[in-house]
């Protein structure tokens, strides 16, 4: 149905309709244009105060954070605590927050006066000096308004400086936001007036006008940290030029109205001339479409009868092109899918393959059409997972998942396939289309991640991961459980002492070298991995018919020592290592990482002498007594189960007591007597070393009274660890000993092991000179027994040197005596006092004299013993010449 006929169009009044149409647009155009105008005004009055409020508002939160960031600054009170080129520190700091126009910062002293203010700063210091005491000493930052009329309206802001050593202020961080200033950069115009007040207006909200303009006030809220922050903002705007638009518009309304109605004239006379035109053009595409022939039509904007069946004939031509286009396009990426695509019929007949199915299984599109589709994604294996896929197919019409594809050759070729059902317009099954996604590459980059996660980077071995899986496997598997092998713990020797000298890439292939060292010398059907760092560990399978015993020897012969190049230089390098045997002693990987580790140790330690050590019953006991005193430790140190017993130092020139060394004795009620070796190891493993030292030292301070009435000037060491050091505790200790006991302090020697001083020489140096500042001595321990330094013996703050009793052990041997006249030499030359150690028969006391040792300690004058059995020894020592 048309809106109107020709007939009728034609026979209408154009004139008078134009006429009329021209009255009506007036009206309205003038109600519209008023209404909309003061809507216009009203809102961009109500835009502008929003936008200056907002600014305010956003410059002042700005300005606080900002403020408070200062003042937490550690740049800022660091800078007001230091006494050096503070400016140093600020003025940076002031100079990059000051770069903007709107708002300064400063910084007062902890008084409120400038300490570094600049120069263009908004406010003078007599003007935010006026309030000082409504923000000084204040928690929190202080806002106030400050309005003259030579700076103008601003808003001052106050944070206090809070020193986090002292908590207590230290300084003021102040802000000044010229409000004048941000404003002026807002340009609006000259049309529009703004006005910021602080004292509340008769009326709020409503709109005032005058006889050209128009103004409105609102109160604007901030939300600061000492509460609301309210200031009323007027904005006043001229409508002259939107009166004037009005006028102007209506005018030109009206002209082309009489300029339409003559129009309208002329066209009447001539729209039957251009109908008639129309139709006859609208017969000549209907013949040509019909046809089947190319036309190119445009819809027409007119809503006649001509134009309804010039449209129609445009939807259709433009429905076909459409169709055409999308069987283009669905056929362009059917066959350039870089997935393979395969479309059969109700029977698995192949209807159509892809380029990609092509390219990938090697058929050619003859070979594969009006073939079954098994021929591609079906093996004889398949039978059950292919009526799976059926099944599922079937009851739900479709299916995705992973199977495999079959190229013309019979290789397998992993893929993701997704089967769809396809059916017609009525519902019923036309056939199927399956989508094949070659993932190769997937699985490739799987296996390779797998790799990794199971394989150690630097020697190509399996990582610790891997390896305990493997274990682990050994253990629970019921074809190998109860199966015998052995579990190897092996540890590079020197390792970190070959990085030190040559660096960690040689360090690195010395491990790489090792690896290759081990992997040829391990019996057939072993299994070696990299743990960690120089850890390896060792898998090794024991058949029935070895003789176990062969292969210990095999191992010690072969495994403990391998050749390294160094500076091109052929060394041979050792490892240590730790054996125990599944399932014989352990059950379970955790037993066996223990038991070997044990075993690993003993071989560190090289008790026996040998770098190789099997776990046995024995080592288990030793192993448990360990577990035992590490949980009873602990309590022991608390309860003050261990107690310092004092061995005797004796002058060699005239046999007096001149000193004790305090050693750790525990004597406990269940696991009896435990030796130091024992307990000493556990606590330096864990922190229990700095409690237990710290429970001797106690003990030593309360008993030197005593010593030191019964023997004059005696000296007393106590040995120290080097975790004491840490934390700065054994400084805090010593110095309130010093302060409650100022006679004693020259008394007391603190033994640090040369091994200790190597490890931690930076740390120890600075701390052991203020010690000695203190009035205490420093003695190095146990000299000789590590790789001593001659220049750090130099250059270390001692006063005393103790040789190690292996070198006393040796008197007799004269390559032993050489080494301990060099030690006494460097010593004297040096100022430090010697103390031979282990001194057990009168030839060595009698040598180490003339040899000119001053001080000799050892069982041939005394064992450690209590303080009530040191008390009674006589000085000077009976026997002494």
């Amino acid at each position: 149905m048309t809106q109107r006929s020709l007939r009728s169009e034609v026979g209408q009044g154009v004139a008078k309709v134009i006429g009329l149409q021209l009255a009506f647009t007036l009206a309205l155009l003038f109600v519209v244009a008023v209404g909309g105008g003061f809507y216009a005004l009203t809102s961009d009055l109500k835009s502008k105060q929003d936008i200056i409020g907002a600014r305010i508002s956003a410059e002042i939160s700005t300005i606080s954070s900002a403020l408070e960031g200062l003042a937490n600054s550690p740049v800022l009170w660091t800078a007001l605590t230091d006494t050096t080129d503070r400016n140093a520190y600020l003025a940076p700091l002031l100079a990059g927050l000051n770069r903007t126009d709107t708002f300064r910062f400063g910084v007062l002293d902890y008084r409120g006066r400038e300490y570094l203010v600049p120069d263009d700063f908004f406010l003078t210091e007599h003007e935010y000096q006026k309030s000082h005491t409504t923000w000084l000493e204040g928690p929190q930052l202080h806002f106030e308004v400050i309005q003259n009329e030579s700076s103008g309206l601003h808003v001052l802001m106050v944070a206090p400086i809070v020193s986090p050593m002292s908590r207590s202020v230290v300084g003021y961080a102040i802000g000044a936001y010229g409000i004048d200033r941000s404003l002026m950069q807002l340009q609006f115009g000259l049309e529009t007036a703004i006005k910021v007040n602080f004292r509340r207006p008769a009326a709020l909200g409503t709109y005032d006008f005058g006889l050209l303009t128009v103004s409105t006030t609102s109160r604007q809220t901030i939300n600061t940290p000492n509460g609301e922050f309210v200031f009323y903002l007027t904005v006043t705007d001229s409508f002259q030029q939107q009166l004037l638009t009005l006028i102007l518009l209506l005018c030109a309304v009206a002209l082309v109205g009489l300029y339409a109605r003559r129009l309208g004239l002329a066209w009447s006379t001539g729209f039957a001339k251009r109908t008639l035109a129309r139709l006859e053009t609208l017969v000549t595409q209907s013949r040509s479409v019909v046809r089947g022939e190319s036309v190119s039509l445009q819809s027409e904007q007119a809503s006649d009868e001509i134009s309804e069946i010039q449209n129609t004939l445009v939807k259709l031509l433009t429905d076909q092109r459409t169709t055409l286009d999308q069987l283009k396009t669905a056929a362009s990426v059917y066959e350039t899918a870089g997935e393979a695509i395969m479309v059969t019929d109700v029977k698995g007949v192949v209807v159509d393959v892809n380029t990609a199915l092509l390219s990938i299984t090697g058929y050619t599109r003859e070979q594969i059409i009006g073939q079954q589709s098994g021929k591609i994604y079906r093996a004889p294996t398949q039978d059950s997972a292919d009526q799976t896929i059926a099944q599922t197919i079937a009851q739900t019409g479709r299916w995705r998942g992973e199977t495999v594809f079959f190229d013309c050759e019979g290789h397998s070729i992993p893929v993701q396939l997704a089967v769809s059902v396809v059916h017609d317009s009525e519902g019923k099954e036309t056939g199927r289309v399956a989508i094949f996604t070659d993932i190769r590459q997937i699985k490739h980059a799987e296996e390779r991640l797998r790799q990794l996660a199971y394989e150690d980077p630097l020697t190509g071995k399996p990582n610790y991961r891997a390896f305990t899986d493997f274990i682990v496997q050994q253990i629970n598997d019921p074809a190998t459980e109860n199966k015998p092998f052995l579990f190897l713990f092996i540890d590079l020797d020197r390792l970190k002492q070959i990085n030190d000298l040559w660096g960690h890439e040689k360090g690195d292939d010395i491990i790489q070298a090792a690896a290759d060292h081990f992997s040829e010398c391990l019996p057939h059907g072993h299994l070696l991995g990299r743990r960690s760092g120089d850890e390896f560990l060792a898998y090794v399978p024991v058949d029935a018919s070895q003789s176990l015993q062969m292969l210990r020897e095999q191992l010690r012969a072969d495994l403990v020592k391998y050749r390294v190049m160094l500076d091109d230089n052929l060394y041979e390098a050792t490892a240590s290592i730790g054996v125990t045997q599944y399932p014989q002693f352990g059950q379970s990987l955790k037993d066996l990482l223990q038991q070997a580790d044990a075993a690993l140790y003993e071989a560190k330690r090289a008790v026996s002498g040998s770098k190789i050590v099997w776990y046995d019953d024995r080592l288990g006991q030793k192993m448990k007594r360990q577990l035992v005193i590490q949980a009873a430790l602990p309590e022991a140190i608390r309860a003050g189960r261990i107690v310092p017993h004092f061995q005797p130092e004796v002058s060699l020139a005239t046999g007096r007591v001149v000193g004790f060394e305090a050693l750790a004795r525990w004597y406990d009620p269940v696991l009896g007597f435990v030796a130091p070796d024992e307990f000493i190891a556990v606590a330096e493993e864990s922190d229990l070393i700095v409690s237990l030292s710290h429970s001797m030292l106690d003990q030593v301070f309360a008993a030197m009274p005593q010593l030191q009435a019964k023997f004059a000037g005696a000296q007393i060491a106590v040995n120290v660890s080097p975790r004491q050091f840490l934390n700065q505790k054994l400084l805090s200790s010593l110095k309130r000993f010093a302060a409650d006991h100022p006679d004693f302090v020259s008394s007391l020697v603190l033994e640090i092991t040369e091994t200790d001083l190597s490890n931690q020489e930076e740390l120890l140096i600075a701390q052991l000179q203020q010690i000695r500042e203190l009035g205490l001595k420093v003695a190095i321990d146990d000299f000789g027994k590590g790789h001593s330094s001659l220049s750090r013996l130099a250059n270390m703050p001692l006063d005393k040197l103790k040789i190690d009793a292996a070198f006393v052990a040796g008197i007799g041997d004269g390559v032993q005596e050489n080494i301990i006249e060099v030690i006494l030499g460097l010593a004297h030359t040096l100022g430090l006092t010697v103390t031979a150690e282990g001194v057990e028969t009168e030839q060595q006391r009698k040598w180490l004299h003339a040899a000119g040792c001053q001080r000799a300690q050892g069982w041939l004058y005394a064992r450690a013993m209590r303080l009530e059995d040191a008390l009674a020894l006589n000085s000077p020592m009976k026997g002494h010449d």
